[in-house]
Order: C-alpha cells, then structure tokens, then sequence
C-alpha cells in the first residue's frame, strides 16, 4: 500500500473509534510513569534550579555593567559555544554507545586529550594574532583578555563535556543536577563579588571560575561512578577511534554547523551592528530560549541514551516521540502569547529602562525561538537513528541561510532581525519535518519485519 495511502487509511479506520482512544490514553499514563519522564525530570529540575540563579542576578549584574560590557561578554561566549563543539572532533557523544565500560572509559580519555590538543593549538594562534581577531570581531581591545583565554574556556568547557556523557551513560542524572546546580553557585557568587569591586573583567571571571569548579566536582562524580584510569590502555584508545570514526566523519560537520547556525547571530550582529546592540539582541535571546535551557537541553541528554537502546533493541519510537512533541508545541504556543502580550513589561521590570529595546526585540524574536524549542531536543534522533549524513545536509542548508546575514549588510536592524526570524523559522520546519519522516519510516520498517 503507497505510503500515502497508507496514513489516509489509518486515520479513516480509528478516529473516534473508543477502544482505541482507551489505547491512547492507556499509552500517555505510561509515559508518565516512564524512565524517560523520571531521567528528564531529574535533569529538567536541577537545570531549572541551576538557571534560575543567572536569571535572578540579571536584573543586579545589568543594572551595573553596561550594555557594551554584556555585548563583549556575550561574544566571548558564543564563539567559545561554536568551537567547543568540535574540541573533542564529537568523540565524547560516543561514550553513551559501547557496551564495554572499558571502551566507554577509554572514549573519554581520547575525548580530553584531542581537546588538550585542540585547546594549545588555539592558544598558539590567538596568541599571535590578538589584535586581528578583534578587528574581525569589531571588538575593542580592552577587551582582548578574552580572546587570550578563550583556549582555556574552551579546555574547561569541552572536558567538562566527555565527564557529562559518562554519566549519561551509567544513568547518573542526579549528579549531573547538582554539578549544574554547583558550577551557576560559583559563577554567579564570583560576578557578584567583582561586581562589587567595580572591575568589568568580572562576568568573564565568573565564567571561567564556574566552569572550572564544575569540571573538579563532575571528574569526582566521573570516578564515583565507575571511570577509573585502569580502563587507559593505548591499544583500546586505537580501537575505539577506528570504531566510532564515523562520529567526526559525519557528525563533526553537522554539530559544527548547527552550533554555528545557532551562535553566529550574536557575532555577526556585533560585528555589523555593534557590542551594544549584540548585548541587546542576546539579553532578548537569553530569556526567549529559556524553555530549551530548563527543557530542551535536559530531555536531549535522556533521549540520546534512550533512542540509541532503542535503535539497537529494535523498540517503536514514533508514538513517544509525537506525545512528545505535542507537549513541546503547548509550551511554545504558551510563550509566544506571553511575550506578545508582556514581553516590553518583562524587559522594564526586571532590567531597567536601558533594556527596553530587548523587549521590543523580543516581540520579533519570539517567533524563531519557539519554533526552535520544538525541534530542537530532537535532532539528536539524527545521531540515534545513524541518520547523521542527513542531518549535515540539513544543517548544510540552515548554516548557509545564516552566514547569509553576514552579507546583508542593512542599515535598519529592525529589517535585518526580521529577515533572521524568517531563515529560523523555515530552517527549523524544515528539520522538524526531516525527523517525522526518519522515524515514521524506522518504526514502518520494524512493523514490516515483526509481520514477516
């Protein structure tokens, strides 16, 4: 029966039908009561606990540093977000896959070491070419601190990374909330503090003092949880490069390029427009990605974990992951309406008269970030399916529409924010409808083969 067809006629014989409405409801009740609901659950509420601190000092830290300041420090971050991705060349995403502890440890120590060597690489190249990296970046130099050590950041950040994936993979979703919890205690605590001694290199300490006391406490719950350095032989280090080869071979470029599709704005608005309008632009982008920072990012890490057993098992996915969805277009239909009709009040209220024009950005802005929460902690269903030559091709096409912006060159900011919103919103449909379309044919197959 075509394909088609096939759907039509689904449809046709069980709507409406009771039995099979007592089915679905029978189907939800379990989800609830599911692992996947517990793991992300665990993750979702020290996540939210843990960006809960960063959101409530905004409203402090922005009434004291300037605009120029955040739109400096919000560069810093966003480039450090697109090179972290490819520092351990995606190998730390493997660690979740072997059945062998031994090889899963010795992942994570190949993992460290390609960031080491990607981390001095780095610092070497920054270090001799400082001045021209902040004239590309339209960035002044009192703030080349951080562009010397950005190496650094990265080092801590990406190791940080292989640590996290470890405890995915034995199911450590507890201490995986309390280090987030932990790493924001410091941040914030640092900021404050510099804050108060009026030194405006003080957001970048905090940083980099959050992300260090998170590595030290993740690396104990690492050895707590089974890592020890016994499992580090050269010879299993060879043979787990050869074997999950394909994770730089075909999902370097994609994770780079989605990273780069979702950073780049902040960058190219800073270059084109100035630190302080990036400063704006990321305040208003901060608080609209909220539901994929206290969500998305949790319920990726579990759905990693969860649909690669189920692609070796040869488990259905499609009905999961369509409640799933459902669930996720209820919150971003719920934040569009919010921001449309609070949005400038938010901004006044907790930031102060200089922020108002990132609520009024936010009225655009809102649109690409809602649809992005929706597909955003599914992509990862790309990598879980071994459908990672697709989701290059995909990200191919979104990173183009993006870097487009770089050449736009318009000199009314409202005009280019709307032409952004639009590249966001077709890219991310367009993903959304690529993974429809993977699963629906996985769980086809598995049907066809069990009624062979």
């Amino acid at each position: 029966m075509p394909y088609s067809i096939y759907t039509i006629e689904l449809i046709k014989k069980y709507r409406f039908n009771p039995i099979f409405l007592s089915i679905i409801s029978n189907q939800i009740s379990s989800l609830l009561k599911s692992e996947i609901f517990r793991n992300t659950g665990m993750l979702v509420s020290g996540t939210v606990f843990a960006q809960l601190i960063p959101l409530l000092l905004q409203p402090v830290l922005r009434r004291f540093f300037e605009p120029e300041v955040f739109g400096a420090f919000a560069i810093y971050q966003n480039v450090l977000a697109i090179i972290i991705v490819g520092a351990s060349l995606r190998f730390e995403q493997a660690v979740v896959m072997p059945k062998s502890d031994k090889w899963a440890a010795n992942l994570v120590f190949l993992s460290i070491m390609l960031n080491l060597a990607v981390s001095v690489v780095l610092a070497l190249f920054l270090s001799s070419f400082v001045v021209q990296v902040s004239e590309f970046l339209n960035q002044s130099l009192q703030y080349s601190l951080y562009i010397y050590l950005l190496p650094f950041g990265i080092f801590l950040y990406s190791t940080y990374q292989v640590f996290h994936y470890w405890l995915i993979r034995q199911k450590a979703f507890k201490e995986l909330s309390y280090n987030k919890l932990t790493r924001r205690l410091f941040e914030g605590s640092t900021q404050i503090l510099f804050m108060f001694t009026k030194n405006t290199h003080g957001l970048f300490y905090g940083d980099i003092i959050g992300n260090f006391s998170n590595l030290i406490i993740i690396i104990r719950k690492s050895i707590k949880n089974g890592l020890t350095f016994s499992y580090f032989e050269w010879k299993t280090i060879k043979t787990v490069f050869k074997e999950y080869i394909q994770f730089p071979k075909y999902n370097l470029l994609p994770a780079f390029l989605a990273s780069a599709t979702y950073f780049l704005p902040t960058i190219i608005i800073g270059k084109l427009y100035g630190q302080e309008t990036a400063a704006f632009f990321d305040l208003a982008k901060m608080l609209l990605v909220i539901p994929v920072a206290f969500i998305g990012s949790a319920l990726s890490g579990v759905l990693l974990q969860r649909y690669s057993n189920k692609y070796r098992e040869k488990e259905s996915i499609l009905r999961e992951l369509l409640f799933l969805l459902f669930l996720s277009a209820v919150i971003a239909v719920f934040e569009i309406i919010f921001i449309q009709i609070w949005g400038i009040s938010v901004f006044r209220l907790f930031f102060g008269e200089n922020w108002i024009f990132s609520g009024e950005l936010s009225h655009i802005l809102v649109w690409a970030y809602a649809a992005n929460f929706l597909v955003s902690s599914f992509t990862i269903i790309f990598v879980a399916l071994n459908k990672v030559k697709l989701y290059s091709f995909l990200q191919l096409l979104y990173f183009v529409g993006i870097a487009f912006l770089f050449f736009l060159r318009i000199p009314d900011f409202e005009v280019f924010i709307k032409i952004y919103v639009g590249i966001e919103i077709f890219c991310t449909f367009l993903l959304l409808i690529s993974i429809l379309k993977i699963v629906w044919d996985y769980d086809k197959s598995i049907i066809l083969k069990t009624s062979l």
